[in-house]
Protein backbone atom coordinates (compact mmCIF):
# COMPACT_ATOMS: atom_id res chain seq x y z
CA UNK A 1 0.00 0.00 0.00
CA UNK A 2 0.87 3.61 -0.14
CA UNK A 3 1.28 6.32 2.66
CA UNK A 4 -1.44 8.49 2.67
CA UNK A 5 1.30 11.17 3.57
CA UNK A 6 4.36 10.85 1.00
CA UNK A 7 2.92 8.00 -1.18
CA UNK A 8 5.68 5.85 -0.83
CA UNK A 9 5.50 2.38 -1.12
CA UNK A 10 5.12 -0.07 1.98
CA UNK A 11 3.96 -3.47 3.37
CA UNK A 12 0.28 -4.19 3.53
CA UNK A 13 0.40 -4.69 7.20
CA UNK A 14 3.28 -1.46 8.25
CA UNK A 15 1.80 0.91 10.52
CA UNK A 16 4.61 3.55 9.75
CA UNK A 17 6.05 4.40 6.80
CA UNK A 18 9.35 3.33 6.08
CA UNK A 19 10.12 6.72 4.09
CA UNK A 20 8.22 9.69 6.14
CA UNK A 21 7.87 7.75 9.63
CA UNK A 22 3.85 9.10 9.76
CA UNK A 23 1.17 6.42 10.10
CA UNK A 24 -0.17 5.03 7.19
CA UNK A 25 -3.96 4.89 8.20
CA UNK A 26 -5.59 8.09 9.22
CA UNK A 27 -7.38 6.01 12.49
CA UNK A 28 -4.12 4.65 13.84
CA UNK A 29 -5.16 3.79 17.46
CA UNK A 30 -3.99 5.52 20.66
CA UNK A 31 -4.68 4.26 24.00
CA UNK A 32 -5.69 7.68 25.11
CA UNK A 33 -9.63 7.74 24.90
CA UNK A 34 -9.81 11.33 25.06
CA UNK A 35 -7.59 11.63 22.22
CA UNK A 36 -9.14 10.13 20.02
CA UNK A 37 -12.66 12.02 20.77
CA UNK A 38 -10.91 15.76 19.99
CA UNK A 39 -14.19 17.19 20.33
CA UNK A 40 -14.45 16.18 24.17
CA UNK A 41 -10.91 18.38 24.78
CA UNK A 42 -12.38 21.48 23.93
CA UNK A 43 -13.47 24.01 26.25
CA UNK A 44 -11.74 21.67 29.35
CA UNK A 45 -9.16 23.30 31.43
CA UNK A 46 -6.09 21.78 32.52
CA UNK A 47 -4.91 22.64 35.69
CA UNK A 48 -7.43 25.38 36.01
CA UNK A 49 -5.12 27.86 33.86
CA UNK A 50 -5.41 26.62 30.08
CA UNK A 51 -8.36 26.64 28.50
CA UNK A 52 -8.30 24.08 25.45
CA UNK A 53 -9.43 25.77 22.26
CA UNK A 54 -8.16 23.52 18.93
CA UNK A 55 -6.33 20.37 18.63
CA UNK A 56 -2.54 21.23 16.54
CA UNK A 57 -1.30 17.74 15.90
CA UNK A 58 0.08 14.54 17.22
CA UNK A 59 3.26 12.68 18.33
CA UNK A 60 4.34 9.67 20.20
CA UNK A 61 4.01 11.43 23.80
CA UNK A 62 0.78 12.97 23.38
CA UNK A 63 -1.14 15.22 21.40
CA UNK A 64 -0.62 19.28 20.98
CA UNK A 65 -3.38 21.97 21.40
CA UNK A 66 -3.85 25.18 20.73
CA UNK A 67 -5.02 27.15 23.93
CA UNK A 68 -5.66 29.86 26.35
CA UNK A 69 -3.85 30.77 28.88
CA UNK A 70 -6.81 32.08 30.99
CA UNK A 71 -4.89 34.64 33.87
CA UNK A 72 -2.99 36.82 30.93
CA UNK A 73 -5.86 36.06 28.20
CA UNK A 74 -2.99 35.03 25.48
CA UNK A 75 -2.78 32.03 23.28
CA UNK A 76 -0.08 29.34 23.98
CA UNK A 77 0.17 25.17 22.96
CA UNK A 78 -0.66 22.90 25.48
CA UNK A 79 1.01 19.38 24.88
CA UNK A 80 -1.37 16.60 26.54
CA UNK A 81 0.99 13.41 27.47
CA UNK A 82 -0.41 9.79 27.24
CA UNK A 83 -1.70 8.18 30.21
CA UNK A 84 0.96 5.67 30.46
CA UNK A 85 3.61 8.67 30.47
CA UNK A 86 2.18 9.37 33.98
CA UNK A 87 1.57 4.99 35.15
CA UNK A 88 5.65 4.15 34.45
CA UNK A 89 8.10 5.41 37.08
CA UNK A 90 10.22 5.10 34.90
CA UNK A 91 8.66 7.62 32.42
CA UNK A 92 7.59 9.58 34.68
CA UNK A 93 11.16 10.91 35.48
CA UNK A 94 11.64 11.19 31.95
CA UNK A 95 9.28 13.58 31.80
CA UNK A 96 9.98 15.71 34.67
CA UNK A 97 13.38 15.74 33.67
CA UNK A 98 12.55 16.91 30.15
CA UNK A 99 10.45 19.60 31.53
CA UNK A 100 12.65 20.87 34.19
CA UNK A 101 15.86 20.97 31.53
CA UNK A 102 13.81 22.58 28.19
CA UNK A 103 12.12 25.29 30.47
CA UNK A 104 15.65 26.53 31.19
CA UNK A 105 16.21 26.97 27.51
CA UNK A 106 15.84 30.87 26.00
CA UNK A 107 17.06 31.53 22.46
CA UNK A 108 15.12 33.38 19.63
CA UNK A 109 15.29 30.35 17.39
CA UNK A 110 13.78 27.90 20.33
CA UNK A 111 10.14 27.55 21.47
CA UNK A 112 9.91 28.96 24.89
CA UNK A 113 8.34 26.28 27.51
CA UNK A 114 5.88 28.24 30.14
CA UNK A 115 5.29 25.72 32.41
CA UNK A 116 4.12 21.78 32.97
CA UNK A 117 2.86 19.91 35.40
CA UNK A 118 0.18 17.08 36.24
CA UNK A 119 -3.92 17.66 35.65
CA UNK A 120 -6.26 16.93 38.35
CA UNK A 121 -6.96 13.56 36.57
CA UNK A 122 -3.31 12.42 36.33
CA UNK A 123 -3.02 13.67 33.08
CA UNK A 124 0.70 15.52 32.50
CA UNK A 125 0.67 18.58 30.52
CA UNK A 126 3.42 21.30 29.37
CA UNK A 127 2.53 24.36 28.35
CA UNK A 128 4.24 26.35 25.91
CA UNK A 129 4.70 29.06 23.27
CA UNK A 130 2.23 29.05 20.40
CA UNK A 131 4.09 29.48 16.96
CA UNK A 132 2.10 30.54 13.83
CA UNK A 133 3.80 29.52 11.19
CA UNK A 134 4.28 26.35 8.88
CA UNK A 135 6.57 23.38 9.72
CA UNK A 136 9.24 22.80 7.67
CA UNK A 137 8.00 19.18 7.11
CA UNK A 138 5.28 20.94 4.67
CA UNK A 139 7.85 23.74 3.44
CA UNK A 140 10.03 21.12 2.01
CA UNK A 141 6.63 18.50 0.58
CA UNK A 142 5.72 21.97 -1.27
CA UNK A 143 9.09 23.88 -2.01
CA UNK A 144 12.27 21.12 -2.15
CA UNK A 145 14.52 21.16 -3.67
CA UNK A 146 15.39 24.18 -1.77
CA UNK A 147 18.23 26.73 -3.39
CA UNK A 148 21.79 26.07 -1.39
CA UNK A 149 21.58 29.64 0.26
CA UNK A 150 18.03 29.18 1.62
CA UNK A 151 18.85 25.39 3.33
CA UNK A 152 22.00 26.37 4.90
CA UNK A 153 19.94 29.17 6.37
CA UNK A 154 17.54 27.35 7.64
CA UNK A 155 19.87 25.09 8.92
CA UNK A 156 22.20 27.65 10.64
CA UNK A 157 19.29 28.41 12.49
CA UNK A 158 18.91 24.90 13.38
CA UNK A 159 22.42 24.71 14.61
CA UNK A 160 22.39 27.94 16.77
CA UNK A 161 18.74 26.93 18.83
CA UNK A 162 20.78 23.46 19.22
CA UNK A 163 24.25 24.40 20.33
CA UNK A 164 22.51 27.19 23.05
CA UNK A 165 20.66 23.84 24.20
CA UNK A 166 24.31 21.75 24.13
CA UNK A 167 25.80 24.49 26.11
CA UNK A 168 23.14 23.30 29.07
CA UNK A 169 23.89 19.52 28.39
CA UNK A 170 20.37 18.73 26.49
CA UNK A 171 20.33 16.93 23.44
CA UNK A 172 17.05 16.88 21.39
CA UNK A 173 17.41 13.45 20.22
CA UNK A 174 14.51 13.78 17.66
CA UNK A 175 15.29 16.41 14.96
CA UNK A 176 12.95 16.48 12.29
CA UNK A 177 11.17 18.56 10.31
CA UNK A 178 8.01 18.63 11.89
CA UNK A 179 9.94 20.17 14.87
CA UNK A 180 11.25 22.62 12.91
CA UNK A 181 8.82 25.96 12.65
CA UNK A 182 9.88 28.42 9.99
CA UNK A 183 8.03 31.34 10.79
CA UNK A 184 7.16 35.06 8.80
CA UNK A 185 7.51 38.14 10.28
CA UNK A 186 6.56 41.28 7.73
CA UNK A 187 9.00 41.42 5.30
CA UNK A 188 11.19 38.59 7.02
CA UNK A 189 10.09 34.67 6.24
CA UNK A 190 12.63 31.55 7.31
CA UNK A 191 12.54 32.61 11.37
CA UNK A 192 13.11 29.15 12.75
CA UNK A 193 11.74 27.88 15.84
CA UNK A 194 13.01 24.69 17.19
CA UNK A 195 10.17 22.86 19.06
CA UNK A 196 9.57 19.97 20.96
CA UNK A 197 12.52 18.89 23.04
CA UNK A 198 10.18 15.85 23.68
CA UNK A 199 12.15 13.15 24.62
CA UNK A 200 15.02 15.25 25.10
CA UNK A 201 17.32 14.58 28.31
CA UNK A 202 20.33 15.51 30.28
CA UNK A 203 23.09 14.39 29.26
CA UNK A 204 24.82 13.23 32.20
CA UNK A 205 22.26 10.80 32.95
CA UNK A 206 24.44 7.75 33.14
CA UNK A 207 24.26 5.01 30.39
CA UNK A 208 22.21 2.50 32.70
CA UNK A 209 19.13 5.03 32.72
CA UNK A 210 19.43 5.36 29.05
CA UNK A 211 19.47 1.16 28.37
CA UNK A 212 16.61 1.04 30.91
CA UNK A 213 14.48 3.65 28.79
CA UNK A 214 15.35 1.69 25.48
CA UNK A 215 14.68 -1.77 27.10
CA UNK A 216 10.96 -0.25 28.13
CA UNK A 217 10.22 -0.57 24.26
CA UNK A 218 10.83 2.98 23.81
CA UNK A 219 13.21 3.81 21.05
CA UNK A 220 14.65 7.40 21.41
CA UNK A 221 14.08 9.02 17.94
CA UNK A 222 12.71 8.99 14.19
CA UNK A 223 14.23 6.04 12.04
CA UNK A 224 14.65 8.51 9.37
CA UNK A 225 16.99 10.74 10.95
CA UNK A 226 18.50 8.69 13.77
CA UNK A 227 22.43 8.55 14.10
CA UNK A 228 23.65 5.06 14.00
CA UNK A 229 24.94 5.26 18.06
CA UNK A 230 20.97 6.22 18.90
CA UNK A 231 19.83 2.88 16.87
CA UNK A 232 22.58 1.08 18.93
CA UNK A 233 21.57 2.29 21.92
CA UNK A 234 24.66 3.50 22.59
CA UNK A 235 25.81 6.85 24.62
CA UNK A 236 24.55 10.19 22.72
CA UNK A 237 26.09 13.51 22.80
CA UNK A 238 25.93 16.51 20.65
CA UNK A 239 27.31 15.27 17.35
CA UNK A 240 24.01 12.88 17.33
CA UNK A 241 21.82 15.88 16.76
CA UNK A 242 24.61 17.02 14.38
CA UNK A 243 23.81 13.61 12.30
CA UNK A 244 20.02 14.72 11.98
CA UNK A 245 20.74 17.53 10.65
CA UNK A 246 22.96 16.39 8.35
CA UNK A 247 20.41 14.25 7.24
CA UNK A 248 17.84 17.34 7.39
CA UNK A 249 19.90 19.62 5.34
CA UNK A 250 20.21 16.78 2.62
CA UNK A 251 16.39 16.63 2.56
CA UNK A 252 15.87 20.49 1.93
CA UNK A 253 18.51 20.36 -0.90
CA UNK A 254 17.58 16.94 -3.01
CA UNK A 255 13.54 16.65 -1.92
CA UNK A 256 15.09 13.32 -0.85
CA UNK A 257 15.66 11.73 2.08
CA UNK A 258 19.42 10.23 2.83
CA UNK A 259 17.73 6.50 3.02
CA UNK A 260 14.63 5.13 2.07
CA UNK A 261 13.04 1.97 2.52
CA UNK A 262 9.34 0.09 2.67
CA UNK A 263 9.86 -0.52 6.49
CA UNK A 264 11.41 0.65 9.84
CA UNK A 265 13.99 -2.06 10.18
CA UNK A 266 15.34 -1.67 6.85
CA UNK A 267 15.69 1.97 7.04
CA UNK A 268 17.29 1.57 10.65
CA UNK A 269 19.50 -0.86 8.74
CA UNK A 270 20.66 1.26 6.13
CA UNK A 271 21.36 3.84 8.58
CA UNK A 272 23.92 1.77 10.51
CA UNK A 273 25.83 -0.12 7.43
CA UNK A 274 24.96 1.33 3.99
CA UNK A 275 27.44 3.96 2.29
CA UNK A 276 25.64 7.82 1.78
CA UNK A 277 24.86 8.65 -1.87
CA UNK A 278 26.20 12.03 -2.30
CA UNK A 279 23.68 14.83 -2.64
CA UNK A 280 25.33 15.74 -6.01
CA UNK A 281 25.13 12.20 -7.42
CA UNK A 282 21.49 12.01 -5.93
CA UNK A 283 20.56 15.28 -8.13
CA UNK A 284 22.50 15.41 -10.85
CA UNK A 285 20.08 18.15 -12.45
CA UNK A 286 20.62 20.47 -9.78
CA UNK A 287 24.47 20.67 -10.19
CA UNK A 288 25.37 21.00 -6.51
CA UNK A 289 28.96 21.92 -5.50
CA UNK A 290 31.01 19.20 -4.22
CA UNK A 291 31.78 21.24 -0.92
CA UNK A 292 28.25 20.71 0.18
CA UNK A 293 28.90 17.04 -0.59
CA UNK A 294 31.59 16.99 2.07
CA UNK A 295 29.85 19.11 4.52
CA UNK A 296 26.60 16.84 4.96
CA UNK A 297 28.83 13.35 4.55
CA UNK A 298 31.10 14.61 6.88
CA UNK A 299 27.98 15.25 9.52
CA UNK A 300 26.72 12.14 8.52
CA UNK A 301 29.75 9.73 9.22
CA UNK A 302 28.95 6.57 11.01
CA UNK A 303 31.22 6.84 13.63
CA UNK A 304 30.76 10.28 15.61
CA UNK A 305 34.51 10.28 15.98
CA UNK A 306 34.73 11.28 12.52
CA UNK A 307 32.08 14.13 12.52
CA UNK A 308 32.17 17.49 13.51
CA UNK A 309 33.01 17.75 17.09
CA UNK A 310 30.03 19.60 18.17
CA UNK A 311 27.08 21.58 16.62
CA UNK A 312 29.10 25.09 16.65
CA UNK A 313 31.38 23.43 14.74
CA UNK A 314 29.21 22.38 11.96
CA UNK A 315 27.41 25.63 12.09
CA UNK A 316 30.69 27.69 11.32
CA UNK A 317 31.42 25.03 8.73
CA UNK A 318 27.95 26.27 6.80
CA UNK A 319 28.69 29.01 7.75
CA UNK A 320 31.95 28.79 5.69
CA UNK A 321 30.41 27.51 2.67
CA UNK A 322 27.66 29.66 2.62
CA UNK A 323 29.76 32.69 2.28
CA UNK A 324 32.22 30.68 -0.26
CA UNK A 325 29.47 29.70 -2.70
CA UNK A 326 29.96 31.13 -6.33
CA UNK A 327 27.88 33.48 -7.43
CA UNK A 328 26.06 31.52 -10.19
CA UNK A 329 25.70 28.56 -8.35
CA UNK A 330 23.65 30.98 -5.66
CA UNK A 331 22.02 33.00 -8.61
CA UNK A 332 21.18 29.28 -10.30
CA UNK A 333 19.16 27.91 -7.18
CA UNK A 334 17.62 31.24 -5.93
CA UNK A 335 15.74 31.47 -9.49
CA UNK A 336 14.72 28.37 -9.48
CA UNK A 337 13.17 27.47 -6.13
CA UNK A 338 12.43 30.92 -4.25
CA UNK A 339 9.39 31.62 -3.77
CA UNK A 340 7.58 34.68 -5.51
CA UNK A 341 7.53 36.55 -2.45
CA UNK A 342 11.50 37.36 -3.70
CA UNK A 343 12.60 37.41 0.09
CA UNK A 344 15.64 35.60 0.96
CA UNK A 345 17.35 35.05 4.43
CA UNK A 346 20.24 37.24 4.76
CA UNK A 347 24.30 35.33 4.01
CA UNK A 348 26.00 34.81 7.59
CA UNK A 349 29.43 34.71 7.60
CA UNK A 350 31.61 32.25 10.33
CA UNK A 351 32.43 35.22 12.49
CA UNK A 352 28.44 36.40 12.28
CA UNK A 353 27.74 32.56 13.57
CA UNK A 354 29.84 32.70 16.25
CA UNK A 355 28.05 35.48 17.55
CA UNK A 356 24.77 33.29 17.03
CA UNK A 357 25.91 30.63 19.97
CA UNK A 358 26.11 31.26 23.57
CA UNK A 359 30.30 29.30 23.46
CA UNK A 360 31.36 33.09 24.31
CA UNK A 361 30.93 35.55 26.34
CA UNK A 362 29.89 38.63 24.32
CA UNK A 363 27.21 40.39 25.51
CA UNK A 364 26.24 41.92 22.15
CA UNK A 365 25.93 38.24 20.35
CA UNK A 366 23.16 38.98 17.74
CA UNK A 367 21.30 35.74 15.61
CA UNK A 368 21.03 35.21 12.44
CA UNK A 369 19.30 37.47 10.23
CA UNK A 370 16.56 37.79 7.24
CA UNK A 371 16.38 40.49 4.67
CA UNK A 372 15.02 40.92 0.92
CA UNK A 373 17.24 39.08 -1.67
CA UNK A 374 19.53 41.47 -3.69
CA UNK A 375 19.46 41.26 -7.22
CA UNK A 376 22.12 39.45 -8.47
CA UNK A 377 24.56 39.61 -5.13
CA UNK A 378 28.12 38.33 -5.23
CA UNK A 379 29.93 37.10 -2.10
CA UNK A 380 33.44 37.07 -1.46
CA UNK A 381 35.13 35.59 2.26
CA UNK A 382 36.10 39.00 3.97
CA UNK A 383 39.65 39.81 4.03
CA UNK A 384 39.75 41.01 7.57
CA UNK A 385 36.88 40.67 10.73
CA UNK A 386 34.22 42.68 9.69
CA UNK A 387 33.21 45.76 12.57
CA UNK A 388 31.15 44.57 15.10
CA UNK A 389 28.44 47.42 15.39
CA UNK A 390 26.36 48.27 12.25
CA UNK A 391 27.14 51.57 10.98
CA UNK A 392 23.60 53.25 10.21
CA UNK A 393 22.66 55.90 7.50
CA UNK A 394 21.31 58.82 8.80
CA UNK A 395 18.08 60.96 7.48
CA UNK A 396 18.18 62.97 3.87
CA UNK A 397 19.34 66.18 4.45
CA UNK A 398 18.26 69.31 2.18
CA UNK A 399 22.21 70.00 0.62
CA UNK A 400 22.54 70.05 -3.16
CA UNK A 401 24.37 67.76 -5.38
CA UNK A 402 27.34 68.61 -7.16
CA UNK A 403 30.65 67.28 -8.59
CA UNK A 404 33.51 67.19 -6.48
CA UNK A 405 36.61 65.03 -6.58
CA UNK A 406 39.31 64.05 -3.68
CA UNK A 407 39.10 62.31 -0.13
CA UNK A 408 35.81 63.61 0.80
CA UNK A 409 34.58 61.66 -1.93
CA UNK A 410 36.39 58.65 -1.27
CA UNK A 411 35.46 58.48 2.55
CA UNK A 412 32.08 58.72 1.56
CA UNK A 413 32.02 55.75 -0.76
CA UNK A 414 34.06 53.96 2.02
CA UNK A 415 31.19 54.54 4.75
CA UNK A 416 28.43 53.54 1.77
CA UNK A 417 30.58 50.20 1.61
CA UNK A 418 30.74 49.55 5.42
CA UNK A 419 26.89 50.07 5.52
CA UNK A 420 26.06 47.65 3.11
CA UNK A 421 29.11 45.47 4.69
CA UNK A 422 27.03 45.13 7.88
CA UNK A 423 23.62 45.18 6.29
CA UNK A 424 24.18 42.53 3.95
CA UNK A 425 25.17 40.01 7.05
CA UNK A 426 29.46 40.86 7.23
CA UNK A 427 30.38 39.27 4.19
CA UNK A 428 32.82 40.95 2.05
CA UNK A 429 30.59 42.43 -0.78
CA UNK A 430 31.51 42.30 -4.62
CA UNK A 431 30.60 45.62 -6.41
CA UNK A 432 29.44 45.06 -9.77
CA UNK A 433 30.33 48.54 -11.22
CA UNK A 434 28.60 49.39 -14.44
CA UNK A 435 31.20 51.51 -17.14
CA UNK A 436 31.17 54.92 -18.23
CA UNK A 437 33.92 54.93 -19.96
CA UNK A 438 35.01 54.13 -23.14
CA UNK A 439 37.10 51.61 -21.98
CA UNK A 440 35.82 48.16 -20.34
CA UNK A 441 39.34 48.07 -18.91
CA UNK A 442 39.54 51.36 -17.58
CA UNK A 443 35.59 51.36 -15.70
CA UNK A 444 33.69 48.06 -15.18
CA UNK A 445 33.29 44.45 -14.14
CA UNK A 446 33.54 43.11 -10.55
CA UNK A 447 36.04 44.10 -7.50
CA UNK A 448 36.53 42.90 -4.53
CA UNK A 449 36.41 45.29 -1.32
CA UNK A 450 39.03 44.98 1.10
CA UNK A 451 37.24 46.06 4.12
CA UNK A 452 40.75 45.84 5.90
CA UNK A 453 41.40 49.11 4.45
CA UNK A 454 37.97 50.28 4.30
CA UNK A 455 38.03 49.76 8.44
CA UNK A 456 41.40 51.44 8.84
CA UNK A 457 39.90 54.56 6.76
CA UNK A 458 36.99 54.89 8.97
CA UNK A 459 39.20 55.05 12.11
CA UNK A 460 41.67 57.59 10.67
CA UNK A 461 38.84 59.67 9.42
CA UNK A 462 41.02 60.49 5.67
CA UNK A 463 39.86 59.04 2.54
CA UNK A 464 41.84 56.61 0.95
CA UNK A 465 42.70 56.56 -2.84
CA UNK A 466 39.41 54.83 -4.55
CA UNK A 467 41.64 51.99 -5.74
CA UNK A 468 42.94 51.09 -2.67
CA UNK A 469 39.15 49.79 -1.33
CA UNK A 470 39.35 47.66 -4.95
CA UNK A 471 36.86 49.78 -7.21
CA UNK A 472 39.01 50.82 -10.08
CA UNK A 473 38.18 54.19 -11.06
CA UNK A 474 39.53 55.98 -13.97
CA UNK A 475 42.58 58.85 -13.76
CA UNK A 476 41.01 62.52 -13.52
CA UNK A 477 37.72 61.52 -13.16
CA UNK A 478 34.87 62.97 -11.07
CA UNK A 479 31.57 61.59 -10.30
CA UNK A 480 28.32 63.68 -8.91
CA UNK A 481 28.11 63.08 -5.23
CA UNK A 482 24.65 63.15 -3.43
CA UNK A 483 24.50 64.73 0.01
CA UNK A 484 22.20 63.03 2.87
CA UNK A 485 20.69 59.41 3.20
CA UNK A 486 17.96 58.98 0.50
CA UNK A 487 14.40 58.28 1.28
CA UNK A 488 14.13 54.74 1.00
CA UNK A 489 16.43 54.42 4.12
CA UNK A 490 14.55 55.94 6.34
CA UNK A 491 13.17 53.31 8.25
CA UNK A 492 17.09 52.07 8.75
CA UNK A 493 17.36 55.50 10.53
CA UNK A 494 14.64 54.91 12.34
CA UNK A 495 15.87 51.19 13.38
CA UNK A 496 19.11 52.28 14.80
CA UNK A 497 17.47 55.48 16.42
CA UNK A 498 15.58 52.65 18.43
CA UNK A 499 18.48 50.43 19.06
CA UNK A 500 20.55 53.29 20.19
CA UNK A 501 17.89 54.70 22.74
CA UNK A 502 16.84 50.99 24.09
CA UNK A 503 17.73 50.27 27.82
CA UNK A 504 17.41 46.31 27.22
CA UNK A 505 20.14 46.39 25.16
CA UNK A 506 24.06 46.81 27.19
CA UNK A 507 25.32 49.94 27.44
CA UNK A 508 28.46 49.48 25.48
CA UNK A 509 26.53 48.09 22.67
CA UNK A 510 24.27 51.51 22.37
CA UNK A 511 27.28 53.65 22.99
CA UNK A 512 28.80 51.91 20.17
CA UNK A 513 26.21 52.59 18.24
CA UNK A 514 25.60 55.86 18.77
CA UNK A 515 29.20 56.71 17.97
CA UNK A 516 28.73 54.69 14.31
CA UNK A 517 25.52 57.37 14.22
CA UNK A 518 27.63 60.30 14.85
CA UNK A 519 30.45 59.17 12.41
CA UNK A 520 27.49 58.59 9.45
CA UNK A 521 26.46 61.73 10.19
CA UNK A 522 29.92 63.08 9.63
CA UNK A 523 30.61 61.21 6.15
CA UNK A 524 27.48 62.34 4.43
CA UNK A 525 28.56 65.90 5.09
CA UNK A 526 31.11 64.98 2.28
CA UNK A 527 28.61 63.26 0.38
CA UNK A 528 28.63 59.89 -1.59
CA UNK A 529 28.33 58.83 -5.28
CA UNK A 530 25.46 58.69 -6.88
CA UNK A 531 26.64 54.92 -8.87
CA UNK A 532 26.46 53.94 -5.41
CA UNK A 533 22.39 54.94 -4.35
CA UNK A 534 21.08 51.74 -5.55
CA UNK A 535 23.41 49.63 -3.53
CA UNK A 536 23.29 51.64 -0.74
CA UNK A 537 19.37 51.55 -0.71
CA UNK A 538 19.61 47.51 -0.86
CA UNK A 539 21.86 47.52 1.96
CA UNK A 540 19.54 50.05 4.26
CA UNK A 541 16.39 47.50 2.86
CA UNK A 542 18.66 44.47 4.41
CA UNK A 543 19.44 45.94 7.60
CA UNK A 544 16.20 47.29 8.22
CA UNK A 545 15.18 43.53 8.50
CA UNK A 546 18.23 42.49 10.52
CA UNK A 547 17.72 45.19 12.74
CA UNK A 548 14.05 44.86 13.18
CA UNK A 549 14.56 41.38 14.55
CA UNK A 550 17.40 42.91 16.88
CA UNK A 551 14.58 44.50 18.24
CA UNK A 552 12.51 42.12 19.16
CA UNK A 553 15.38 40.06 20.99
CA UNK A 554 16.04 42.66 23.14
CA UNK A 555 12.43 43.17 24.07
CA UNK A 556 12.96 47.27 22.56
CA UNK A 557 9.90 48.91 22.89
Amino acid sequence: MNCPHCQAPNAEDARFCGSCGQATSATEPTTHAELREQPVLIGREIAGRYRIQAKLGEGGMGAVFKAEQISLKRTIAVKLLRPEMASSQLLLRRFNAEAEAVAKLSHPNTVNIYDFGQDSDGTLFIAMEYVEGHSLRDVIHREAPFPLRRALSIALQVASSLTDAHSRSIIHRDLKPDNVMLQQRGRERDIVRVLDFGIAKLREENRQSQMAMTQAGDMLGTPQYMAPEQIRAEPIDGRTDVYALGCLLYEMITARLPYEAPTIMSLLSKHLLEVTVPPSQRRLDLALPPAIDQLILSAMAKDPNLRPATMEAFGEQMAELLASLPVDTMQATAQRAVPSSGYAPVVPTPAAYSAMTPSGANPTATYATHGPQMPAPAFAAPTAPPPQVPLPPMHESSVPTHHARGNGSNKALCIVLGVLLIAGGGVGIVIATRSTATSNDEWGGSAVIDMGKIQETMEDGEGPDVDGVGTPTPSGSSEELVYGIPPECERFAKMVERLAGCSMMPVETRTQIKEAADQMRDGYKQGFPASMRGQMIAGCEMGASTYEQMLGQYGCP
